[in-house]
């Protein structure tokens, strides 16, 4: 009835799915599945049906280091950070020919910083350093999670206790905020993880706040069930942190 409409773009994409119907997705490296010609990826990790990413064809994909990819005009990133309330696909438009992969969290396209593909801020390349896959700092200071901290400055005597929790000469950061002086006894450390750490003596900063004691440093472990403890005393990891067990 609407011979002006016999190229539109609908008919392409139905010819598209019905050639694609009888044929596996393969998967390929960070996430990425090949499907044809064309590059998709799981919006969730149990998900059955896969996304489509736009104007990426196996003729432009290209997997990069730690995690990138990249169709030429944008940079990809797949994370599977369960805490985050991101989505797990991350696309920014940046400057590519350029682009250098500092880290699995920061890139540089020779003008700006991405954090973990969704951040992105200025900083000083030539004094650019990462900590870990949270902190970095250049000469004016340090950087989490892609946002500078004001007035926080870095000296010689810094010491990265895992996660978010950084020490500078006496103080201890958590986010990049300062702990008011309550410390942990750091000659030792376990990460339970990035947000929960435990000291020699047996402290613990449990999403920034202090714990007086969490267990025997050196009994303490995690246990089949998941929850970690000492033998005695028993907790488990919720959204919010550390949960004792009844």
């Amino acid at each position: 009835k609407h011979p002006e409409l016999s190229d539109y773009w609908y008919f392409d994409a139905k010819k598209k799915k019905e050639a694609q119907k009888d044929l596996e997705p393969i998967a390929l490296e960070h996430g990425f599945y090949q499907l044809g010609n064309e590059i998709f990826y799981k919006d969730r990790i149990n998900d059955e049906h896969l996304t489509r990413i736009l104007h990426t064809t196996t003729a432009n994909f290209k997997i990069l280091s730690n995690g990138y990819a990249t169709n030429g005009t944008s940079l990809f990133l797949i994370r599977t950070e369960y805490w985050s309330h991101y989505k797990p696909f991350r696309e920014i438009k940046a400057n590519i020919e350029n682009i250098e992969i500092l880290s699995e969290a920061y890139v540089f396209d020779g003008t700006f910083f991405y954090y973990k593909a969704f951040k992105k801020f200025k900083a000083d390349r030539e004094t650019f350093k990462a900590l870990n896959h949270i902190y970095v700092y250049d000469k004016d200071g340090l950087i989490c999670e892609g946002v500078r901290k004001k007035d926080v400055m870095i000296t010689k005597n810094i010491k990265v206790l895992g996660g978010l929790y950084l020490k500078i000469e006496d103080t201890f950061y958590y986010m990049g905020k300062s702990r008011n002086n309550i410390k942990i006894d750091d000659s030792q450390v376990k990460l339970i993880n990035d947000f929960i750490i435990m000291g020699a003596d047996g402290s613990a900063f449990n999403h920034g706040k202090y714990r007086k004691f969490i267990g025997d440093f050196n009994k303490f472990k995690q246990h089949e069930n998941g929850h970690f403890g000492d033998g005695n005393l028993e907790w488990k990891i919720s959204d919010s942190g550390l949960e004792t067990v009844n």
